[in-house]
């Protein structure tokens, strides 16, 4: 309380107040103490911001929030911690039926509606970091875009981007907001885009060894494993590491990351302290059939 008469920053709403009061370029923020951190950090208070117009401030902006608007109201034992959003995408695979007798819309068109619905929902759910996916929602908004859709099914993956360090094998760790999806098969659950290694086009792609654990091989357009064991999921915590990385250039030139898929254990996806989720509207693979029943 004496803290609080002297205008000082103590709890986590206290900076939130002071970043919103201070600062415009401001989509959402979140902040957590030290001791909430993974692991923790005894003594920092956490804090990310997720501008209107990028994905993460310049160095520039994080200093001046840090001297000119955080110092200030600080307390002097706890040190103020700026750390960049990540973000796990969400692609989506819609399929729907819809009743022909009820509307003069094109599948394209039904199609187009669908994406405004997903698109919606982006900015209103899913925009600020306390954003839960709610599969049963999503679902419900879009048998609601248009009457004459009868049902519809979804399915969920999250996605990653990294960008890769070409000069010298590197450690990356993936954390998504979620669990990936456990199964005892020998089913492949990561995809990857393409990137040159050794002189071939390859990608990750993961296996089941003989301890149970999913291991992450590099192979080749033939999926022949031109670099095995180059790192490992760990499908609870939803995490993926890739150990001494080092591929040479990227196949798509357009980009400069290299993006990484799985499938969620559960559709419900709730992202912690710096997590952001972003549904990929633009990119959801959507396909509808007349309902041949009705």
């Amino acid at each position: 309380l004496n803290y609080i008469t002297q205008n000082r920053a103590v709890t986590p709403d206290d900076y939130r107040s002071i970043i919103h009061a201070n600062y415009g370029n401001v989509r959402a923020v979140n902040v957590w103490g030290g001791e909430n951190n993974d692991p923790p950090d005894y003594g920092k208070v956490y804090i990310t911001i997720a501008p209107k117009e990028t994905e993460a401030l310049s160095y520039q902006d994080k200093e001046i929030l840090k001297t000119q608007y955080l110092k200030p109201k600080n307390v002097v034992s706890i040190t103020p911690i700026i750390v960049d959003p990540t973000y796990t995408y969400l692609h989506l695979e819609v399929f729907f039926k819809y009743n022909p007798n009820k509307t003069n819309l094109a599948v394209i068109e039904l199609s187009e509606k669908i994406k405004d619905t997903l698109s919606l929902y982006q900015e209103n759910s899913l925009k600020g970091f306390d954003g839960v996916f709610r599969y049963s929602t999503v679902l419900g908004h879009i048998d609601n875009s248009d009457s004459a859709i009868i049902n519809s099914l979804v399915r969920v993956y999250m996605k990653k981007r990294f960008i890769p360090v070409f000069s010298a094998e590197t450690r990356y760790e993936l954390v998504f907001s979620a669990p990936i999806k456990s199964t005892n098969t020998n089913d492949n659950i990561m995809t990857s885009t393409k990137f040159f290694y050794k002189n071939q086009q390859c990608t990750l792609q993961d296996v089941l060894d003989n301890t149970g654990t999913r291991i992450i091989n590099i192979v080749n357009l033939t999926y022949d494993v031109v670099q095995p064991a180059i790192g490992y999921i760990d499908e609870f915590n939803g995490k993926i590491i890739l150990e001494g990385f080092l591929p040479t250039s990227l196949v798509d030139t357009t980009v400069d990351y290299i993006e990484v898929t799985v499938p969620p254990n559960s559709n419900d996806i709730a992202p912690i302290r710096n997590e952001l989720l972003t549904i990929l509207v633009d990119n959801t693979t959507i396909v509808g059939e007349v309902d041949t029943m009705i």
